[in-house]
């Protein structure tokens, strides 16, 4: 069984050499946190670490009484999450590229409009169209 249905508990090396780990991690193969996390874990901040081409999420974190141990957890998450979750990055990237370019729509839109006044020309509605040639 997993302790708090975290399947994956690992006591890290610095070289991420597993000194110890729980039941639950020898039936599954999780992949191990990536050297940049072990390094920012250093600093005494616990990292999280997101799913990148995986659907598992980690987090590590620095053993102060433990010169150069470090507490890894992991666990999987449903991938569907995982889709909703890439799809709500691509959309917020999405919202963030219309957002830069805003000032360029709104100057195009007044551009056209500005040329459309000049021109004297009106565009008229189907009612106001019918009532002119109905006379």
């Amino acid at each position: 069984t997993s302790i708090r249905a975290i399947p994956a508990a690992y006591i890290l090396t610095e070289d991420l050499t597993a000194l110890h780990q729980n039941r639950g991690s020898a039936n599954r193969r999780f992949l191990l946190p990536p050297r940049t996390a072990l390094e920012q874990a250093a600093s005494g901040d616990p990292i999280i670490i997101a799913p990148g081409e995986t659907n598992q999420v980690g987090a590590i974190m620095v053993l102060e009484e433990y010169p150069g141990q470090y507490l890894y957890v992991a666990r999987t998450v449903d991938p569907e999450v995982i889709n909703y979750l890439r799809a709500t990055q691509a959309n917020a990237a999405e919202f963030q590229r219309f957002q830069e370019n805003r000032t360029n729509v709104q100057a195009a839109f007044g551009l056209v409009y500005f040329c459309w006044r000049r021109s004297g020309s009106a565009l008229r509605s189907p009612t106001v169209w019918w009532r002119r040639s109905a006379r």
